[in-house]
């Protein structure tokens, strides 16, 4: 009988961001996605998480995408992220 041991939760939040899911709802996000990994894994360890034993990994797995898309910090990040972006634009056609 194999044992599996927990991962490091680290480990696997910057696995999770290889997913195309998980791409797919950061991609115009104008973030770094270090930037969200960093977010996601302190949010675990300060729930107690420092690893993921693999009976947990699907209920982890499903967390990720809703943790994203539901956290107060980040929707700030992204919204100041937006208006730095809109504000470039607007620069740049106010310049020419």
């Amino acid at each position: 009988m194999m044992l599996v041991e927990p991962q490091p939760i680290e480990l696997y939040v910057a696995q999770r961001f290889n997913d195309k899911s998980l791409i797919a709802i950061i991609e115009d996000w104008r973030m770094e996605s270090e930037v969200l990994e960093k977010i996601i894994v302190t949010y675990f360890k300060e729930m107690g998480m420092f690893s993921v034993p693999p009976n947990l990994e699907v209920q982890i797995r499903a967390a990720i995408p809703l943790l994203l898309q539901n956290s107060p910090e980040i929707y700030a990040r992204v919204r100041k992220a937006q208006a730095a972006e809109a504000l470039r634009r607007q620069n740049r056609r106010d310049s020419k």
